[in-house]
């Protein structure tokens, strides 16, 4: 069974619930299991990992066409999803220092003699 090939032929509640727990990320003692989703011609992976919002999109031709399996498509999401995760949370540590330090300053110019 080719699940792309299947998916774009018949797109079923089955295939659809595969798909998701192939995708699901286990972390420590936390599970996040994407909310999949079809949108034209491509498969969305919507993760909700400690507040934040990941949402992935492959195009499904491009899967069906490059012969990619379940696995390696499931890897590839994950890492995506996982990356995408820290790249905000660091965005926003960093905003969130920038705001601190800059403060800091201001009080510092008050404090100036």
């Amino acid at each position: 069974m080719n699940i792309f090939r299947d998916f774009t032929e018949k797109p079923t509640a089955e295939i659809m619930d595969g798909i998701c727990c192939a995708l699901t990320i286990i972390h420590g003692d936390d599970v996040y299991k994407p909310i999949i989703r079809r949108e034209y011609n491509c498969l969305v992976a919507e993760y909700h990992i400690n507040g934040v919002v990941v949402g992935i999109m492959m195009s499904i031709l491009e899967l069906k066409e490059r012969k990619i399996s379940l696995e390696e498509y499931a890897r590839t999401i994950r890492k995506k999803a996982l990356i995408e995760y820290v790249d905000r949370v660091e965005s926003e540590r960093k905003k969130e220092w920038n705001d601190a330090l800059n403060r800091w300053k201001e009080t510092q110019g008050d404090n100036k003699c």
